[in-house]
């Protein structure tokens, strides 16, 4: 496990979140789902990683990330 460390304070991340390091990038969901409650909020997350050079992959609802060995496809 990984730490993320406190680079976006403004959104509350803390020491204390960490992820499993499975992938090479961050998977931020719930992009532009009009009525979700936590779009907004993810939209703002995905910003400032895209600011801050951070790897990242945006999904909308209902999609996904499908890996087949060496390779990784959202559909």
């Amino acid at each position: 496990m990984h730490k993320i460390h406190s680079r976006y304070p403004a959104l509350g991340f803390t020491d204390a979140h960490v992820r499993l390091a499975l992938l090479d990038y961050v998977v931020v969901a719930h992009i532009d789902c009009p009525g979700h409650p936590e779009s907004e909020v993810l939209g703002q997350v995905a910003e400032a990683y895209r600011t801050c050079g951070t790897a990242h992959q945006p999904l909308r609802d209902g999609q996904v990330i499908v890996i087949d060995g060496e390779s990784a496809e959202v559909r």
